[in-house]
């Protein structure tokens, strides 16, 4: 009886043989380790920042190569050599893989065990974001200074530099973080940012459990924290601009803006402070993602104002606070 042949996996890499029928073993090159370093988030191996996920092409286009020489080196070091794995992906058809540091990967450039990957949709869509941030500013001549050249400026304040967690703002009686590091995007001039946040549908907008997280709980912090100008104490900074990313959801979005709008009217805050958020859609974990051209550049939308761009001259949203 005709059997038939079992079709390979087009998400799994399956080991590369001798002819001998041997695993084929290979230590990373230079060029392979550059991968490495670039999948090592926290450490000081790598500025702006290393990543916990990429996806292929973003790690081609962050490293400079051609995208077929970074899958020679990708296959490499996944298939033969054990130093990167396939965690999960977003099979369709449209996707590249995501790659991620192994425990065999992380000893061979002195660095301890990857931490386990919580929330991997969430972190996934963070990585992409970072990634295209750091691409704009090559792309646009621009500057990106990471938490370490924040933390180590002459204006930071000392206080707190002294803190347990520095990175986190002071609201009230408890404290707040982004979903990234802060960071500096300096084009025509410095936009500080205490991070990111990377919105995946999970959160309510609104709640009336004020202990559960919520869209409507991260913009009121926000909005004290502008209107309190803690982010001057804190960070030392006189910038202050909060990307919210969306995905897939374009009513959501609208919907977030409308959200804030009716926030600041309540509060009975200055209109202006709208400038401070940019709101930015990018397509479902299933969806074919978005080129690494560096699109956090432009295009992000804003709560009854123009749209804004980190690369093009418009009007100052210092004194907005």
């Amino acid at each position: 009886m005709a059997t038939t042949a079992k079709r390979r996996s087009r998400w799994k890499k399956p080991p590369l043989l001798k002819k001998d029928g041997t695993k084929r073993r290979r230590e990373p090159t230079q060029k392979d380790e550059e991968i490495l370093r670039l999948l090592t988030p926290g450490s000081d191996l790598r500025r702006p920042w290393g990543y916990s996920l990429l996806r292929s092409h973003y790690i081609s286009a962050l490293l400079e190569r051609y995208h077929s020489s970074a899958l020679e080196s990708l296959d490499n070091l996944t298939a033969a050599g054990g130093f990167l794995y396939l965690p999960e992906q977003p099979i369709n058809n449209f996707r590249h893989l995501v790659y991620a540091l192994s425990e065999k990967g992380a000893k061979h450039i002195g660095q301890p065990r990857p931490k386990h990957i919580h929330l991997y949709r969430h972190e996934l869509m963070s990585c992409d974001i970072a990634a295209s941030f750091e691409i704009a500013a090559r792309k646009h001549g621009a500057e990106l200074y990471s938490w370490p050249a924040i933390y180590s400026s002459d204006q930071f304040p000392n206080a707190t530099r002294d803190l347990k967690n520095p990175m986190a703002i002071p609201v009230g009686n408890r404290t707040m973080r982004a979903d990234w590091e802060p960071f500096v995007f300096k084009s025509h001039k410095f936009f500080f940012m205490p991070g990111f946040e990377a919105d995946t549908g999970t959160e309510p907008l609104d709640s009336a459990d004020r202990t559960r997280s919520s869209i409507r709980l991260k913009f009121e912090d926000y909005l004290t924290v502008i209107h309190e100008r803690t982010y001057r104490s804190h960070f030392g900074a006189n910038t202050f601009f909060v990307p919210f990313i969306v995905m897939r959801d374009e009513q959501r979005l609208a919907d977030m803006m409308e959200l804030l709008q009716r926030i600041i009217a309540q509060r009975k805050l200055p209109k202006a402070y709208a400038k401070h958020f940019g709101f930015r859609l990018i397509p479902g974990f299933y969806e074919k993602p978005l080129l690494p051209t560096g699109w956090a550049a432009d295009g992000w939308k804003r709560a009854g104002y123009e749209d804004f761009s980190f690369v093009e001259r418009e009007e100052s949203i210092e004194d907005a606070a």
